[in-house]
């Protein structure tokens, strides 16, 4: 469960950089994801003021429908910023370091005494496998907007605005051949959002995964993952392969004063962001709005829904919730790897 919501604290982790005149910072949020799935005649309404699935069994749902509703899975998680480093700690978990002067992320397991670094890049250039055939490299894209809302509310004595997100991802073929570092199928897909999933969810679990995933239901996420609810697309070259893009709407609170420590990496922030907001962090204008603010998000709320080609619709959720703020001066060696760890590989996605 702890891997559900690994990358999408160290999406919140990484959000971190603004002016020098900046207070270094420290906020405890709660992450949580919640699935829901309907037929499309039944079309759920995505609401942003809770985070539940709904209730009840899912009776006359088509095949590859889950029986139960998934029950929402929540963590906490703790973000220190500082010039322009920070770390993200997940409650009993793996710990993130963001180094903003190198563009590294380091991923510590404190059970273990390892690590593995990742750039930002590899968080910014969302890339997945086809998920009947990881051999073809998908190209993940977003088009989404982003409009200010009027309402205001009070985040741990800070005053924050909403801001409106809606559009879709989408997911193309880009070549073929050997699936990328970034993802891969059957039960692959990014690393750092956890399981063994695609984005944002897949195969084996991930994030925010679970089972079949979100949203290709049988053992396929999206994009990532292994057999969809679909036809067996294995082997076909990519010109044939295809995904329904994935609807996106949601919210984010912004507040200008709480902000980045520094501003010479402020491509940090969309940087640490992005997993947890399904990736939408990783596209304009989103990104582009947090690198000139540099406002760390004071929650999020995001839904992801898609239709699947059995008529079975199914949405995930995803809720930041900051439960306290705090500027006060961080010690230096919160940022630093600690002594007698060892640097191990990166973890690679299972065959397939």
């Amino acid at each position: 469960m702890n891997r559900i919501l690994t990358a999408s604290v160290s999406v919140l982790g990484a959000s971190l950089i603004a002016g020098a005149a900046c207070a270094d910072v420290t906020i405890i949020s709660k992450v949580t994801v919640a699935h829901a799935v309907l037929p499309s005649s039944q079309s759920p309404v995505i609401t942003f003021h809770s985070a539940s699935a709904p209730a009840g069994g899912n009776e006359g749902a088509p095949a590859g429908a889950p029986s139960e509703p998934v029950p929402p899975v929540s963590e906490s998680v703790t973000t220190y910023y500082k010039n322009d480093n920070a770390r993200t700690e997940i409650s009993g978990g793996l710990v993130t370091l963001y180094h903003g002067g190198e563009g590294k992320i380091y991923t510590l397991d404190p059970s273990q005494k390892t690590y593995y670094v990742e750039s930002f890049d590899d968080i910014l250039q969302p890339k997945a496998a086809a998920p009947q055939n990881p051999a073809i490299t998908m190209k993940v894209d977003g088009d989404i907007d982003l409009s200010p809302g009027t309402d205001t509310r009070t985040v741990s004595g800070n005053t924050a605005k909403v801001f409106l997100v809606s559009g879709a991802v989408t997911v193309t073929p880009e070549r073929t051949g050997g699936g990328s570092r970034g993802g891969s199928g059957g039960g692959g897909g990014r690393r750092r959002r956890g399981g063994g999933g695609g984005f944002p969810g897949g195969g084996g679990g991930g994030f925010p995964g679970g089972g079949g995933g979100f949203p290709g239901g049988g053992g396929g996420g999206y994009p990532g993952g292994g057999d969809g609810p679909g036809g067996d697309d294995r082997g076909a070259p990519a010109s044939r392969v295809h995904i329904a893009p994935v609807q996106v709407s949601g919210e984010y609170w912004l507040a200008d004063s709480v902000k980045l420590p520094s501003a010479k990496k402020a491509s940090l922030l969309p940087a640490v962001y992005a997993p947890i907001s399904g990736e939408t962090f990783a596209f304009k204008p989103l990104a582009e709005r947090l690198k000139k603010t540099r406002e760390i998000p004071l929650g999020s709320r995001i839904a992801f829904t898609r239709t699947s080609p059995q008529g079975v619709q199914e949405s995930v959720t995803m809720t930041t919730e900051v439960a306290s703020v705090a500027q006060t001066a961080l010690a230096d060696s919160l940022f630093q790897l600690p002594i007698g760890y060892t640097e191990v590989a990166a973890p690679t996605p299972p065959s397939p």
